[in-house]
C-alpha cells in the first residue's frame, strides 16, 4: 500500500465532516467543514492486484493507525467507485434481477453485495456491485456512514444542459456526457497511456454523432495540465476547463498547495451526504 496524500487537517474544537472513495485501485479520506471548505486529506493505493480481502485488511490498517480518522464526525460519507455498475432507465429495472444483470455485463463476482440508489431527475436506476468483505470492513470502522455510488451521485450534478464531464483515476477515468440536459453515457475506462484514453473519448463521440471539437470539456482529478494526456485530448478537443475553475472554493492547509481540480470531484460528493 503506498501513501499518495498525508494532508492532516489542522486539529479543531468542532468535528469535522469526512467523505470516503473507496474503489480497487485507492481510497481517498477527505476532511471538511459545514460550510464544505477542505481541510485536509488521506489518499492511499493499494498493491496491484489487490484482493478484497487486501483492501479490506488497507481499511482496517489505515483506521487503526490514523488518529485523525478515529474521532467522532459529523457525518461520513462512503462513495463506492468499484468498476462493476450499470445504469438502466427506472421503467425496465426489476429488483429482483439485478444481481442477474450484473453477472450478465461483468460475471459472476464471489462475496459481493448489490446496491442500489435512483437518479430521479433522469429516471434512471444506478445498479452495482460492493465487495463484501470491503463492504464490511467499512460498516464495522465507520458504523453511521452513509453509502452511496460515486457514478449515482456524479450523475445527478447537472449544472448545464450540454457538457462533457471527465475524471482521472491512477488507472481508470469516468466519463459522463450530458447533451440537451439528457445524461446520454456514464461510463469508467481503464488505461495506461494517454492513446487508451483517447481512443475511448473519440469513439464514444463517434457512437454518439458528437463533434469532438464543439464538445465543453470539463476534467478534475489526477491530471495536469503538462501531461501527455492532457495534451493528446488537446489535440481534437479544443474546449477544455479544469473542474472549479472560477469558483470559490476554500482549500485550506496543505490542500491549498495543489491544483483544485485534484480533489473537485470528491468536494462534489458533500452534495449527496
Amino acid at each position: 500500500m503506498e501513501r499518495a496524500f498525508n494532508l492532516l487537517p489542522p486539529h479543531q474544537a468542532s468535528a469535522a465532516r469526512l467523505i470516503i472513495e473507496i474503489d480497487e485501485d485507492q481510497v481517498s479520506f477527505l476532511f471538511y467543514n459545514d460550510d464544505d471548505s477542505a481541510t485536509g486529506l488521506l489518499k492511499f493505493y493499494f498493491d496491484k492486484n489487490s484482493t478484497q480481502q487486501d483492501i479490506a485488511d488497507a481499511i482496517n490498517k489505515i483506521r487503526a493507525k490514523e488518529s485523525d480518522l478515529q474521532q467522532s464526525f459529523k457525518s461520513v460519507g462512503v462513495f463506492y467507485n468499484f468498476a462493476e455498475v450499470t445504469i438502466i432507465p427506472t421503467a425496465y429495472e426489476n429488483t429482483g434481477a439485478n444481481k442477474k444483470l450484473l453477472q450478465l455485463q461483468f460475471n459472476k463476482t464471489p462475496l459481493s453485495e448489490i446496491g442500489h440508489e435512483e437518479i430521479s431527475q433522469q429516471q434512471l436506476s444506478c445498479i452495482y456491485k460492493i465487495p463484501t468483505l470491503v463492504q464490511q470492513a467499512i460498516v464495522q470502522n465507520f458504523p453511521a456512514s452513509i453509502l452511496c455510488h460515486s457514478t449515482a451521485c456524479q450523475a445527478r450534478d447537472y449544472s448545464v444542459i450540454d457538457q462533457t464531464r471527465i475524471i482521472f483515476y491512477k488507472t481508470k477515468f469516468k466519463l459522463f456526457i450530458i447533451d440537451n440536459n439528457q445524461l446520454k453515457l456514464a461510463q469508467s475506462f481503464s488505461y495506461s497511456n494517454e492513446a487508451d484514453v483517447l481512443y475511448h473519448l473519440l469513439n464514444c463521440f463517434e457512437l454518439l454523432e458528437k463533434d469532438p471539437k464543439k464538445a465543453e470539456i470539463t476534467i478534475s482529478g489526477m491530471i495536469e495540465k503538462d501531461s501527455k494526456v492532457y495534451e493528446s485530448i488537446h489535440q481534437y478537443f479544443y474546449s477544455i476547463d479544469f473542474a472549479g475553475t472560477g469558483e470559490q472554493i476554500t482549500l485550506s492547509g496543505g490542500l491549498a498547495d495543489y491544483p483544485v481540480h485534484f480533489f473537485y470531484h470528491l468536494l462534489q460528493f458533500a452534495k449527496c451526504v
